[in-house]
């Protein structure tokens, strides 16, 4: 889903740009089916849908230098998030903390900040 929003971005943003209210709409009765029917991973898929197509419309209030920079760098830290995650793997810092949220939280940001490293130097060099 995230690929198809990615190459229709330009027309989903012109759309949300016209018509604002409609895509609030959409945003809003996704979010309430999601609270309505519980943890479905399917309806969360269409919140996190809409959610993205809908701040696509939005016209300020969320840019700053740090978005902007990660929006700039976002599929290069897809491509290489694994690569840094078997890495963080290889040196036994997954399980630092346990197997709670902790370590998940722990992970998440090594694995986020190592990538963005790891392509800031290979741009550079």
């Amino acid at each position: 889903a995230s690929v198809l929003i990615f190459l229709y971005r330009k027309e989903l943003t012109e759309f949300v740009s016209k018509h604002k209210i409609v895509s609030g709409v959409i945003l809003l009765i996704t979010t309430v089916t999601y609270f309505a029917i519980g943890g479905n991973t399917l309806i969360m898929l269409f919140v996190c849908m809409a959610t993205l197509i809908y701040t696509f419309g939005y016209d300020g209030g969320i840019v700053n230098p740090v978005t902007k920079f990660l929006g700039g760098v976002c599929f290069e830290i897809y491509l290489c998030h694994m690569v840094i995650y078997r890495v963080i793997e290889q040196l036994n810092f997954v399980h630092l903390f346990g197997n709670g949220l902790l370590a998940y939280i722990f992970t998440t940001i090594v694995v986020i900040c190592g990538s963005v490293v790891f392509f800031v130097y290979a741009k550079w060099f």
